[in-house]
């Protein structure tokens, strides 16, 4: 997304998953919330997110990717 102004985003209702590397690159983001119907997040949606400091994280969800070192 290489979104480098976004700082904080509240992603919509209804909303299941969130792809591969959908914040990738937003270097200032630095809180989410993900709303209680995503069920997956999927491998390096958070990339380089290097001042996140909060993510809400619904109780439901069932799978968390991310890389795996060989």
């Amino acid at each position: 997304m290489n979104c480098e102004t976004l700082e904080k985003i509240e992603l919509p209702k209804g909303i299941t998953e969130i792809r591969e590397y959908a914040f990738n690159d937003c270097s200032n983001l630095k809180e989410i919330k993900v709303p209680q119907s995503v069920k997956s997040i999927r491998n390096g949606a958070f990339n380089n997110c290097k001042s996140l400091e909060r993510i809400e994280l619904p109780d439901g969800i069932e799978e968390i990717r991310r890389n795996q070192e060989i």
